[in-house]
């Protein structure tokens, strides 16, 4: 028997570190292993810039110990892509190289304009959705929001705007207590209220969230019919019910 075809993609983001290997078609890809690692990359980075030593150690020998699973599982090869993180520190391309030695692949730092489109090609993976929707990532240093369709003929993107808002870079900002003084929390929220203050409200039906932060504010209650929301709303939600309750955001769709 012909063993399958196996690839393998890793993601360094500035908080959690992904690695999936998959086989099958392209398009409709079988999951074969995921992980998910936090490693915290980009601590201290909107403050100072650059990738800390540590961090970098942490994240290495994570990408050391995939490095082991993707040859265990006899990958064909191994893609890795840097984002915020990597893209914002001075020293980011030093990183490459540890990585790049780690798994034997070379690391792209790829810009926010391809991991939005990437972001969207990934959120519709066996994903069963048509018409005009909004696909959005909160990640550690970055927010993604992308504006597209599923039509007959395939998926397009029509806009698509990365925003330097994200978990890690908000917490190390913002919020010093715990739990989170009011003031912080307003602080918190006024960031990303200027951040999205540029963002159209995109006409859409359908609502994708992608990753962890959604993935973890869903969680705890049963997901309800899909509705329009704008990223503004969607924000809005998510940063107020972190001051109260985090069940408090409804999406229709998490990833």
């Amino acid at each position: 028997m012909t063993a399958p075809h196996r690839v393998a993609a890793i993601d360094v983001g500035t908080n959690t570190v992904l690695l999936l290997v998959a086989e099958g078609d392209a398009r409709a890809p079988v999951a074969v292993v995921e992980r998910a690692t936090i490693t915290r990359l980009g601590a201290g980075v909107d403050r100072t810039g650059r990738l800390a030593a540590s961090a970098i150690q942490r994240t290495v020998a994570c990408l050391e110990s995939y490095a082991a699973i993707a040859k265990e599982h006899h990958v064909a090869s191994v893609a890795i892509v840097c984002t915020s993180a990597a893209r914002d520190a001075q020293n980011g391309h030093d990183f490459l190289d540890e990585a790049a030695r780690a798994v034997g692949s070379v690391p792209r730092i790829i810009d926010g304009a391809e991991e939005a489109h990437l972001t969207f090609d990934g959120a519709l993976t066996g994903l069963d959705a048509e018409g005009e929707l909004l696909v959005f990532d909160v990640g550690g240093g970055s927010t993604e929001i992308i504006h597209g369709s599923v039509e007959p003929g395939g998926a397009s993107v029509r806009a698509a705007v990365s925003l330097n808002i994200g978990s890690v870079r908000l917490t190390e900002r913002h919020l010093h207590s715990d739990p989170p003084l009011p003031v912080e929390l307003f602080r918190v929220r006024s960031d990303v209220d200027q951040a999205l203050s540029a963002v159209p409200k995109y006409p859409t039906n359908e609502l994708v969230g992608v990753a962890g932060t959604v993935t973890t504010l869903a969680e705890p209650q049963s997901i309800r019919g899909s509705r329009s929301m704008t990223p503004r709303a969607c924000m809005a939600h998510t940063s107020h019910g972190a001051s109260s309750s985090p069940c408090w955001l409804a999406l229709p769709r998490c990833r």
